[in-house]
């Protein structure tokens, strides 16, 4: 037979096994696939309401799966609220316009 030994951790259906679910490191996955579906671009060609219906489309089902498997951080709650406030005002934290 031919086996394969994995180290910890490991990636099984798209959750770390074996990494520890408090640590923000094991969330950088998700944070970066929120932050890749809310590039900056978008928000100069939709709406209020469609940023809105984007934000909660987005940000609800991205870590949907993790959320089911571990507790969420804090910090990294944080961030992706930061990310929503940012994407949904313009999408420079410096500026503070809709768009």
């Amino acid at each position: 037979m031919n086996h394969k030994l994995l180290k910890l951790p490991f990636t099984y259906l798209g959750i770390p096994i074996g990494a520890n679910p408090r640590k923000a490191d094991t969330w950088k996955p998700i944070v970066n696939q929120v932050a890749k579906r809310l590039s900056s671009w978008k928000h100069k060609t939709l709406s209020l309401v469609e940023r809105v219906c984007l934000l909660n489309s987005v940000t609800y089902s991205s870590p949907l799966f993790y959320m089911f498997t571990f507790k969420i951080p804090r910090g990294v709650i944080i961030e992706i609220e930061s990310m929503q406030k940012c994407f949904l005002w313009g999408g420079v934290r410096e500026k503070k316009k809709i768009g």
